[in-house]
């Protein structure tokens, strides 16, 4: 999230509901899982874990109040919020800087900065409502005990996670300015009381262990650059759809009434099927189905791998460097980020600059459009991956790190570094993004 950014995204919610109406019939939504249990047809637990420990407390404690104010049918949904306070940035509702579970509850008074959700107690975390207790999001177990409860206290036929707080995709900037290291890799669930951050593969780990034999209905990231390549490919086996942004996303976040109250009445009506609204212009959400993610790994990777065969000398590096240059960077402007480029804009520049290509673009762009279902109404795909680290200026910086260096035997790779053999840079100077930067490699 972008504190400079305040304006809600109404589609962006809209969208959502939509995908988890709990549906069955349409040309988009893969078959429902059929091992259900007697009782709980129809019924969907969200959880929401919310990180909060940071300079995002004061947007945390409005959401939640968003989700009160929401008119919903709880015999049908139950949502659980986790939520990890601060206490340096809001001194509201009692002021309390730990770790609390609330099952939300609607609040006749609408928005008024009150917590009335009911607070549990939690035995997978050691919650307990005698005395608060400190967790630490940032904790493969944290967010496993959190998705282990959910399961066993609120069984439903339908699971959703929603991953809040800051975001910086597949890892986070190493701002200590020591190159080939991970010791600043992050990813989510931002931690400032433990100083920790959770890795995208221990996310995946989390959710595994969490949800056992069963599948998330979606993963939605509440955050920036959740919609990634590396992230959709990580997550491919833990969720049927995977919601968020391929760059930055407002300070406020979703709007958690208009979510709810569309996501109940979409419940009541049994619909069969979905549709997707037009999108507006300035929109990157995506709504991504990570059943057809491996194939766009494999011809993305594909394209990368050709495109390196077409470098052959200094000049084709430079040409390449503009091309993606050209196609746009998504970053966090005046500061040192990591930049992703979307997909969709990338391919549009190599199919002009490397007409020869054009089947295998083809291929790609198949895949794209296959597994991302949201566009704007001027056709954009919002999906994203990784490309390069900028400075403050919005030069490129730092070496590689790492955890993004195919062959580097980094424990906290994730799976799309580990299986790729075109893209990613590998530890001899190979891969695509190894041509075009290795002179910024280690």
């Amino acid at each position: 999230m972008l504190s400079e950014v305040a304006v809600k995204n109404t589609f962006v919610l809209l969208t959502i509901a939509l995908v988890i109406s709990l549906t069955s019939c349409s040309s988009y939504i893969a078959p429902s899982n059929e091992n259900v249990s007697s009782g709980n047809e129809g019924k969907l637990t969200l959880m929401v874990y919310m990180a909060a420990d940071n300079d995002l407390e004061s947007a945390a404690l409005e959401d939640l109040n968003e989700m009160e104010a929401a008119f919903y049918d709880e015999e049908k949904i139950t949502v659980l919020v986790l939520l990890d306070r601060s206490d340096l940035y809001d001194n509201s509702n009692g002021n309390w800087s730990s770790t609390r579970l609330y099952k939300v509850k609607h609040d006749a008074n609408g928005m008024n900065k009150t917590i009335v959700s009911e607070q549990l107690p939690c035995p997978e975390l050691s919650l307990e409502l005698s005395h608060d207790s400190e967790l630490d999001m940032s904790s493969k177990k944290t967010l496993s005990g959190l998705l282990s409860y959910s399961c066993r206290a609120f069984p439903a036929d339908r699971y959703a996670l929603v991953m809040w707080g800051h975001g910086t995709g597949w890892r986070g900037l190493s701002l200590d300015g020591i190159s080939y290291s991970s010791k600043k890799v992050k990813a989510f669930a931002f931690d400032d009381n433990g100083g920790g951050y959770m890795h995208l593969c221990t996310l995946r780990e989390a959710i595994e262990d969490g949800m056992k034999d069963e599948v998330l209905e979606f993963i939605g990231f509440d955050t920036c650059f959740g919609a990634e390549l590396e992230v959709c490919y990580e997550l491919k086996n833990c969720a049927r759809w995977l919601c968020g942004t391929e760059g930055l996303s407002p300070y406020s976040g979703w709007n958690y009434t208009t979510w709810l109250h569309e996501i109940s009445r979409n419940i009541s009506a049994g619909q069969d099927f979905f549709s997707l609204p037009e999108p507006k212009d300035d929109t990157s959400f995506a709504v991504v189905s990570l059943s057809h993610i491996g194939e766009l790994f494999a011809s993305f990777d594909s394209l990368a791998s050709s495109l390196t065969k077409c470098i052959c000398s200094e000049d084709d590096v430079e040409s390449l460097k503009k091309l993606v240059r050209s196609a746009g960077l998504l970053f966090v402007p005046n500061a040192k980020s990591e930049a992703y480029i979307s997909i969709y804009d990338f391919l549009s520049a190599v199919e002009s600059e490397f007409p020869h290509l054009a089947e295998e673009i083809k291929d790609v762009e198949r895949d794209l459009f296959n597994s991302v279902q949201t566009r704007t109404s001027n056709g954009h795909i919002p999906l994203g991956v990784f490309v390069c680290e900028l400075d403050a200026s919005g030069d490129i910086s730092s070496p590689f790190p790492a955890s993004y260096v195919n062959g580097s035997g980094e424990k906290n790779q994730c799976a799309f570094v580990k299986d790729s053999v075109g893209y990613v840079p590998t530890f001899a100077g190979g891969g695509l993004l190894g041509m075009l930067f290795r002179k910024n490699n280690f």
